[in-house]
């Protein structure tokens, strides 16, 4: 006689719906995770939800509110009783998911809970002691996460997951951004997608190819990506930085593209000069397209990139050595040949999506068998 097993009933929650590396790469799990019934949850919309709905999955709002946030507490409570939610999967680490967290172990609901950020810095540290409490697992992004986490050696509750990205054919460049930005042919094109954040390190790119353009090379550099501020203040800051610099016409800020994966294929060399990243999305995605890459040893870079061998990696903030590994690949063109068919082989290896959802599915079987006890109410 067969036996049935009833999917897993997983609360998927994500502090945005908005187009973003840690909402992406939550959409790209959850549509490959196996015999699950998902159901999304998020504090603010955006315009990955439809990809959700399109897919099948029910997705709910639930915005911050409430004295003290309990309110927040006792709907998390409620919508997990009312699904019938057996496992809490957290997306990243922010204040807003202490309310699910805590509504799980009240409940004896095990919760995975990744992190995506630097949980040095101060808003971070506020929340550690709430994920060592609370996390049945816990999934860091990056071994250099990890060992911040726990400098002295991690639990056995700790699992370090790399993003996947699903492999594709190569795109093939079309000419439309050149033509666009009216790029002649034979003049480099130096992509980078990126929010613009100071972390994201785009005023480094800028300087870079200022120098560059000082010394003769004649290129051109574009950056996909948006000031989600209101100020709008550090775009501003970038456009006054290339104007002064004298390569505004030679600078683009595109803001965000529907689809980036269709603009890789147009860039000569890609360059994420990142003060720091987990695992970065767009790593991943140049390596999908075989593009050259240049990148910074910030945080989980040098886990994504080695240097020499898929790619060529620099000091964070040191704009002198990102200009020359930018001239290095457009001037070396077998070399940038060489590192990018490296990039997409190593993507193969080691960062495909099945991988990934293998291992947060094991994860997710770990935390059923070591769920916590339920709280009376």
């Amino acid at each position: 006689m067969n036996t049935v097993t009833a999917p897993l009933r997983v609360a998927l929650v994500t502090h945005s719906l908005d187009r973003g590396g840690s909402p992406i790469s939550l959409w790209n799990l959850a549509r490959r995770l196996p015999d699950c019934h998902r159901v999304v949850v998020s504090e603010k919309d955006g315009v990955v939800r439809e990809r959700f709905e399109q897919a099948g999955m029910a997705v709910r709002l639930e915005p911050r509110g409430g004295l003290l946030e309990t309110g927040l507490l006792w709907r998390f409570v409620r919508l997990f009783r009312t699904e019938g939610i057996q496992l809490v999967h957290l997306n990243t680490l922010t204040s807003y998911f202490k309310y699910p967290a805590l509504a799980a172990r009240l409940l004896g609901i095990p919760v995975v809970w990744f992190i995506r950020e630097d949980v040095r810095e101060p808003r971070c540290r506020k929340l550690l002691l709430w994920i060592k409490l609370l996390a049945t697992r816990i999934v860091p992004v990056s071994a250099e996460i990890a060992r911040n986490l726990y400098p002295s050696g991690c639990p056995a509750k700790v699992r370090v997951i790399l993003n996947g990205i699903e492999p594709a054919p190569a795109g093939v460049a079309s000419g439309a951004l050149r033509r666009q930005l009216g790029v002649p042919a034979g003049e480099p094109l130096v992509g980078c997608v990126a929010a613009l954040e100071p972390r994201k390190g785009v005023g480094d790119l800028v300087a870079a190819l200022a120098q560059l353009h000082g010394g003769g090379l004649r290129l051109h550099g574009v950056c996909l990506g948006q000031d989600r501020s209101t100020s709008q203040l550090h775009r501003r800051r970038l456009e006054q930085q290339a104007t002064e610099a004298g390569i505004r016409d030679r600078f683009h800020l595109l803001g965000d593209h529907p689809n980036p994966l269709e603009v890789y294929p147009e860039f000569d060399v890609f360059v994420l000069p990142a003060h720091w990243e987990g695992c970065a999305r767009t790593l991943l995605e140049a390596m999908l397209h075989g593009r050259p890459i240049v990148t910074t040893d910030g945080g989980g870079n040098p886990e994504v990139i080695r240097h020499g061998e898929t790619g060529l990696v620099v000091p964070v903030g040191n704009r002198a050595e990102l200009a020359e590994a930018v001239r290095t690949l457009v001037m070396n063109r077998p070399l940038a040949l060489q590192l990018g068919t490296a990039a997409r082989a190593d993507l193969e290896r080691r960062f495909t999506l099945d991988q990934h959802v293998a291992a947060v599915r094991a994860a997710y079987m770990e935390a059923m068998n070591d769920r916590p006890r339920r709280v009376r109410l």
